[in-house]
């Protein structure tokens, strides 16, 4: 029996990268994303890897959040592109969000690829804790609360 070693770079033909006369459509990158939800906000990561944290389009509303950009992609000053599997595309991602937000509050950052959004929950989505008292100040009773 004969041992084949596969080894996929080898088995590449590298010919030049051929450059198109008309400009075809560039399909929306479908990006991944997570979302947690705590008492207090919303925290949202979307993986951009090669995105410009310059161009990231981040839309909030009361209920509904926005975010479009563009993977880039950047090679060695001065080299020449012999063989492409990955090309700069665009990508846009919309959340519904079944409770309502304080858009005004949204805050994001950009680190390793990954852009991370929290969004604060509106006072009326919010969990409330609420102290019952008694008669004496030490006997009081924590009770969460979160509205319908």
């Amino acid at each position: 029996m004969a041992l084949v070693y596969f080894a996929p770079v080898l088995d590449v033909r590298l010919q030049p990268r051929q450059q198109s006369s008309r400009e075809r459509p560039r399909p929306v990158f479908p990006t991944p994303l997570q979302v947690w939800e705590s008492g207090e906000a919303y925290t949202v990561q979307l993986w951009a890897p090669g995105a410009d944290r310059e161009r990231f389009h981040i839309e909030a509303t009361a209920q509904q959040l926005s975010i479009s950009g563009e993977i880039q992609v950047h090679g060695p000053e001065g080299a020449e592109l012999l063989y492409q599997e990955v090309e700069a595309q665009p990508f846009q991602r919309t959340l519904k969000l079944s409770k309502t937000i304080q858009p005004e509050k949204v805050s994001a950052t950009y680190r390793d690829g990954i852009l991370t959004l929290t969004l604060p929950k509106a006072d009326a989505a919010r969990v409330v804790k609420v102290q019952v008292g008694t008669s004496t100040p030490s006997e009081a009773v924590t009770v969460e609360s979160q509205p319908a």
